[in-house]
């Protein structure tokens, strides 16, 4: 699911006030080239899970930032 509409300015924004850790720089950067977890897990030594758990870490810290950082909502999928 790709609930985070990525651009120069949201990566910006995460970066600069985020707080990213090395690993959560890494799978956002994946996540903003739209590469699935399975990749993102191949290609830096990690388990999918572990990347699910680092994008949803992210998810969290867009939320905390995106008011005060002028950042759009998270799309959030549709009830059906």
């Amino acid at each position: 699911m790709n609930d985070i509409l990525w651009n120069s300015k949201v990566l910006g924004a995460m970066q600069a006030h985020a707080c990213l850790t090395e690993d959560e720089l890494r799978v956002m950067k994946d996540w903003s080239l739209n590469k699935e977890p399975e990749e993102t897990a191949f290609r830096f030594s990690m388990s999918k899970r572990t990347v699910e758990s680092i994008r949803t870490k992210l998810r969290m810290k867009y939320d905390g930032i995106q008011e005060y950082a002028g950042l759009p909502p998270r799309v959030l999928p549709k009830k059906k």
